[in-house]
């Protein structure tokens, strides 16, 4: 790999993490915390309107959860460790995905 490609591959890593970052600050989490983490029921609600209310395990989605995107996509389901895990996802259009076990089927 070559220098200025490393390079440009850490800049991109550095700006993802800071927008991931700037969009958890801005964020309203309201419920149940454990050890200064989200844990239990609760709802998150993200600046770009995209909101999920369910439950959380050690800060991520974990167990019975809705995803809803800005522009009406959802997912609703199970999650597992931060990701979906057996549900259903819905398009804008109403199209529908179904996961089970963490893979989309």
């Amino acid at each position: 790999m070559t220098e200025e490609r490393r390079e440009f591959e850490e800049r991109g890593r550095r700006e993802r993490w800071q927008r991931r970052r700037r969009r958890e600050t801005d964020s309203v989490y309201v419920g149940e915390v454990k050890d200064g983490e989200r844990h239990g029921r609760g709802t998150l609600t993200l600046p770009d309107g995209e909101k999920y209310s369910g439950e959380f395990k050690d800060g991520k989605y974990d167990g019975r959860g809705t995803l809803t995107l800005p522009d009406g996509e959802e997912y609703v389901g199970e999650w597992k460790d931060g990701k979906e895990w057996t549900g259903t996802f819905t398009d804008a259009d109403g199209s529908k995905t179904e996961w089970k076990d963490g893979k989309e089927i």
